[in-house]
């Protein structure tokens, strides 16, 4: 089974008012389309303080998304509960889930700018316990019976329409994040961190095991297919997903073929861990049927990555989101840089409107089946 997820965080770095009121309609319109054409999942984060404009009310985004959907599910990954009033917080997330439905899920984290703490005048160095109490105080405050916070004594109404409280997920990927989560009775979701062709897990434990741009970078990508059949139950599915056609991938292949002219990189062994490994139709599902895999099936998706944007602000992502880039920019003079920038702006145009950038994108998606 593959799940398909969009995340919306309104990042649109020098936007006006206007471009951002824009960007927000627009937002709310994707997602009735989004509801009504096989998305699973839309995705919501939360920052504060961001020059770019980062998402810093998701529950009133996904309050607006939720009155225009009926079928899709709605996450905030992650709502940082210790910059919010708890009480005011049980309230807000229960009138949503009666709104939604029980539509909407959370993945409860702590964050980690200490500027956002500063912002709002919570403590730091406490923040891993002052998580754990918000959030057992928002599950007593759900059941509807009066709760003692700060020395008085409130009742939260109405109670979540879901029982006994919304989908709760403890963001975090280290162990004391697990123990937080295992106390407070969170224990539908598990995170190991762990080598591909090494899964912590036993034989025929999973009904589905997804890979979502991960594959190209096994070292052995034969041995972690096959981990993950060993894991998966009789039957269950395995979907891969990939970059497809470097040319049909600009988002990549436009700084790539233009640094390429200044700082030369060797040439690319076609099996080596890499973005565009597995690019050639074919080639995965290959390994998936030789892994053992059955079923085996490949489907190109062509789709647009669009985002509020000027070419010199696409260049400055890139370049702060890639070592590999950041190394290559590091050896250029800096007559070479403004070449670069200009290069790539020009190569950029054909993708332009107004003050956005629409640039195609491709993935190739391989499933298969335990036998």
């Amino acid at each position: 089974m593959t799940w398909f997820v969009t995340r919306f965080d309104f990042r649109a770095p020098g936007a006006d008012p206007a471009a951002r009121r824009e960007l927000y309609a627009r937002a709310v319109e994707q997602a009735a389309y989004a509801d009504t054409h096989g998305q699973d999942v839309l995705s919501l984060p939360e920052h504060h303080g961001a020059d770019d404009g980062y998402l810093p009310s998701p529950l009133v985004v996904a309050a607006a998304m939720a009155a225009v959907t009926r079928r899709v599910s709605i996450g905030v990954m992650a709502l940082q509960v210790n910059l919010h009033d708890p009480v005011r917080l049980a309230e807000d997330v229960a009138v949503l889930d009666h709104l939604s439905g029980g539509r909407v899920t959370y993945t409860l984290g702590l964050g980690y700018r200490r500027e956002e703490y500063e912002m709002f005048g919570r403590a730091w160095d406490t923040r891993g316990a002052d998580l754990g109490d918000r959030i057992a105080l928002l599950q007593r405050a759900w059941s509807g019976e009066p709760v003692t916070v700060g020395g008085r004594t409130v009742r939260v109404t109405p109670v979540p329409f879901t029982r006994p409280h919304p989908i709760l997920f403890h963001g975090g990927a280290s162990a004391a994040a697990a123990r937080r989560a295992a106390q407070l009775g969170l224990a539908n979701i598990e995170f190991k961190q762990c080598a591909a062709n090494s899964l912590p897990f036993a034989d025929e434990t999973f009904d589905a095991v997804v890979s979502r741009l991960g594959a190209m970078f096994f070292d052995d990508a034969v041995a972690a297919i096959r981990e993950m059949l060993r894991v998966l139950k009789p039957g269950g599915t395995l979907a891969l997903a990939v970059w497809g056609d470097r040319a049909a991938n600009p988002f990549f292949s436009t700084i790539t073929e233009v640094m390429a002219a200044y700082v030369p990189s060797p040439p690319e062994d076609a099996d080596a861990p890499g973005a565009f490994r597995f690019a050639e139709r074919g080639k995965l599902a290959g390994l998936l049927a030789r892994a053992g895999a059955v079923n085996v099936q490949e489907q190109v998706v062509d789709f647009t990555i669009e985002a509020t944007m000027t070419p010199a602000e696409f260049w400055q992502l890139r370049s702060e989101i890639s070592d590999s880039l950041r190394a290559k920019v590091a050896r250029l003079a800096p007559a070479q840089l403004t070449e670069v920038a200009e290069r790539i702006n020009e190569r950029l145009q054909p993708f332009r409107d107004a003050e956005r950038l629409r640039l195609p994108a491709q993935v190739i998606l391989t499933s298969g089946n335990k036998p």
